[in-house]
């Protein structure tokens, strides 16, 4: 198995981080809108189905998300890759700013590159969507 763990520092409270990842059905307005065209939840909400900027749709099992360790994780159910797993946890680095990490784990290990380089636009993505939202309401 193959693993990713990519982290980035946002200018912005952790608080404010977390509020925004936690809400796993409006990720797509609340996260990363350069990135994701839509989000809805299964009718459980078990799972969501995400629709990427580029068309791409992919179902998204809601794992965890957890407050207390202001953690989120979820699976990936795709033709491409076997087994997925992410998270994303963001941690206080003080002064008012966030530290994110994203952590995958995934089958077939021949993904990395492929995956590597999603998600590290994606965290781009969320860090300019983050720092914009939080410039925007000071």
């Amino acid at each position: 198995m193959a693993s990713i763990h990519l982290e980035t520092l946002i200018d912005t409270p952790p608080e404010a981080a977390w509020d925004a990842i936690r809400d796993v059905s409006q990720i797509h307005v609340r996260l990363a809108p350069g990135v994701l065209a839509n989000t809805e939840m299964e009718p459980d909400g078990g799972a969501r189905i995400v629709t990427f900027r580029d068309g791409r749709v992919v179902r998204e099992p809601i794992l965890d998300v957890d407050d207390g360790r202001r953690r989120a994780s979820w699976s990936l159910e795709t033709e491409r890759l076997s087994f997925y797993c992410a998270s994303l946890q963001v941690f206080d680095a003080g002064a008012g700013k966030t530290r994110a990490v994203w952590i995958a784990d995934f089958l077939p290990h021949t993904a990395k590159e492929v995956l590597s380089s999603l998600i590290a636009g994606n965290l781009a993505a969320i860090k300019a969507h983050l720092e914009s939202v939080a410039t925007a309401t000071v």
